[in-house]
C-alpha cells in the first residue's frame, strides 16, 4: 500500500511541474468484481444510532428489490431485504415488516377435472 503523493518532474518544455502519483492498495478479499478504472472512495462516517425494532404505525405495502447476500432466492426470518419504500412512505429506522408470499397455483391431481387451486399465502417476519 502506498499513499497518494506528488513528484516534481521535468515537462516537455523543460520546466518542472508537480505530478500526482495515485495511491495504491492491495485487495485481499472482495465481495464483488472490480475492473480497471474503478475508483475507491472514502467510506462515509458511520451513524451509530440505537433503535427499537417495531412494526410501522400504518400498513405499508411494497416489493422486495434485493435480498442481502443475493445468493438466495427467497427471504426468511431475520434476513435483511431492500424494498421499494422509504421515509416518504412512512418507514423509519427499526421498522420490522412481514413478507407475504402469494400461494402458488397448482393443478389438483386428485380431481378428474384437473381444477387449478391456489395454495395459501404464507408470511415471514423480517
Amino acid at each position: 500500500m502506498r499513499g497518494e503523493s506528488t513528484a516534481s518532474v521535468k515537462g516537455k518544455d523543460g520546466k518542472f511541474v508537480n505530478e500526482v502519483i495515485p495511491a495504491t492498495i492491495d485487495i485481499l478479499v472482495a465481495k464483488e468484481e472490480m475492473r480497471v478504472g474503478d475508483r475507491l472512495v472514502p467510506e462515509p462516517p458511520r451513524e451509530l444510532l440505537s433503535y427499537v425494532p417495531r412494526a410501522p404505525q400504518l400498513p405499508i405495502e411494497g416489493q422486495i428489490v434485493s435480498i442481502y447476500g443475493s445468493a438466495v432466492r427467497y427471504a426468511s426470518g431475520n434476513q435483511v431485504v431492500v424494498i421499494n419504500r422509504g421515509i416518504r412512505d412512512g418507514l423509519e429506522r427499526g421498522h420490522v415488516m412481514a413478507i407475504l408470499r402469494s400461494g402458488e397455483r397448482i393443478t389438483d391431481r386428485t380431481d378428474s377435472a384437473r381444477t387449478v387451486i391456489k395454495l395459501p399465502t404464507n408470511a415471514t417476519a423480517c
